[in-house]
């Protein structure tokens, strides 16, 4: 009695029979196809070898039809320090990324402020996510497992909503760069201070690979 299963979804939303492709999906794929109260299920990733990629990043397709704020889901990554799994990513960062800062089911057993995706999309959403910001800089390391959380509150609305499928997951790296400009004058006041912040801010370890600065001296600011 698995909440999670790997085959077409024959979801009254979240469908996928006329395309004809398998995915992994919250009660979706053997009738009655809604999710239940109190649901709280992982699908586990193998292990990766990050250590030849650059520019980590990883990408999904994902298929949200949630109660809002309620239920939802999230995606983790186990720590080996700390032998936990910890939330990857933040709301309001990455593309398509979680959009809700309190999912009140705390999908992946989170406590203080479970965030994740919730909600409902139109079909499948391309979400992206860098692996190697700060917090969260999987670099070099040689055995991430992910993880990706649903889960249902107890008292939410029985019936209603599909849950939560996803599909082609890539691990790769990144292609894209963040063109900056900058204008600086001479006679700016606190002018050095600025170009300091600015410099720290785009040359450092983890954001320089990803920023091209064109600077602008002019003698009037």
């Amino acid at each position: 009695d698995s909440l999670w299963q790997w085959g077409m979804a024959i979801g009254s939303t979240i469908n996928t029979a006329l395309a004809g492709n398998n995915v992994w999906g919250t009660r979706l794929i053997v009738p009655p196809t809604k999710y239940r109260q109190g649901e709280n299920a992982w699908v586990y990733s193998p292990c990766f070898d990050l250590t030849d990629l650059e520019r980590p990043m990883i990408e999904l397709s994902i298929w949200r039809n949630a109660q809002n704020h309620v239920d939802g889901a999230v995606i983790q990554y186990h720590d080996n320090v700390t032998n936990d799994w910890k939330v990857l990513g933040e709301q309001g960062k990455g593309i398509n990324w979680y959009q809700d800062g309190f999912v009140v089911s705390g999908p992946g057993n989170q406590t203080s402020t479970p965030i994740g995706w919730t909600d409902n999309t139109d079909g499948w959403e391309n979400a992206r996510y860098r692996l190697d910001n700060i917090g969260n800089d999987l670099r070099n390391r040689t055995n991430v497992r992910f993880r990706i959380a649903f889960a249902s509150s107890l008292s939410t609305l029985v019936g209603v909503n599909d849950g939560f499928a996803f599909d082609s997951v890539k691990i790769g790296n990144r292609t894209r760069n963040v063109l900056t400009e900058h204008f600086s004058g001479i006679g700016y006041p606190g002018v050095e201070a600025i170009e300091d912040q600015l410099y720290h801010t785009i040359y450092n370890n983890l954001y320089g690979r990803d920023v091209s600065l064109i600077q602008y001296h002019t003698n009037h600011y």
